[in-house]
């Protein structure tokens, strides 16, 4: 439904015909918090901009693939769509409506391990808790998500960018865990059903990771869905994929953002 409805919105702005995708290959998995529907949606958004040379640019392609999902009865953010940009770092910064992309200096090759956590979420249920928190916050659970998802996010984006341009991984590892630490303390008080994620903390507190990581989290709303260690090296991300297979029976992907040799298999 996500790719009909941008494939709708693209018929209804431009004088095309229709498209097929010959999606013979998904290493992405679904409901797991990595928005894989929106990467869904700008495959066919950038498909009919490359068969139709539509001349679109890259936030073109987000935009189409946004208001694409949102067709359907999803309730999906912009911030999703910035899959589009591939595989590097994206400041996105959001002021109402508008929407400002830019592109961030890394320093050095980042590894990652992306933990598919074996559990289950629901989005929905997460951004309608969170959501209630806004416009006035009601009590002071309320309160300390305005402050989590306000000041305290810009305080750690901030120092992560530093981080991330002079290469700092130590310190972008450590601003992960610190920003674990504050969405557990400020968010999980409104929303325990989703976002207690024992799986998730089962990762995080595995105490023979912190030999081969940095720092870790978890991604996007949260939740048992998915979870990102920040490794120390090559060596490091291969160590640490081991154990959690081994020892906690998940399945794990790596990523390397910044490396001149992309990813080919999963």
């Amino acid at each position: 439904s996500y790719m009909a409805g941008t494939a709708y919105q693209i018929l209804t702005r431009y004088h095309v015909q229709g498209l097929v995708v010959a999606n013979y290959k998904t290493d992405l998995p679904a409901r797991k918090g990595l928005s894989s529907s929106a990467a869904a949606s700008v495959l066919v958004a950038r498909a009919f901009n490359r068969a139709y040379d539509l001349k679109l640019t890259v936030r073109g392609e987000m935009d189409l693939a946004y208001n694409g999902e949102i067709t359907t009865p999803s309730q999906c953010g912009r911030m999703d769509q910035c899959c589009a940009f591939g595989a590097r770092p994206v400041l996105m910064t959001f002021d109402g409506d508008r929407l400002e992309c830019e592109p961030l200096k890394l320093g050095c090759t980042l590894h990652l391990v992306i933990v598919e956590l074996a559990g289950r979420k629901d989005t929905t249920v997460i951004l309608q808790k969170l959501s209630k928190c806004y416009p006035v916050a009601d009590n002071e659970a309320q309160r300390g998500v305005q402050r989590l998802l306000g000041e305290e996010n810009q305080r750690i984006i901030g120092s992560a960018m530093r981080a991330l341009g002079e290469g700092d991984m130590p310190a972008l590892g450590a601003l992960m865990d610190e920003a674990q630490e504050l969405f557990d303390h400020h968010a999980i008080p409104v929303c325990p059903s989703q976002l207690t994620a024992p799986n998730l903390h089962r990762v995080l507190r595995h105490a023979p990771l912190r030999a081969h990581i940095w720092g870790a989290k978890g991604v996007g709303s949260q939740g048992d869905g998915c979870a990102q260690l920040l490794c120390r090296s090559e060596a490091d991300m291969v160590a640490a994929m081991q154990l959690v297979e081994r020892d906690l029976g998940m399945v794990c992907m790596p990523l390397r953002v910044g490396a001149a040799r992309p990813v080919r298999t999963a």
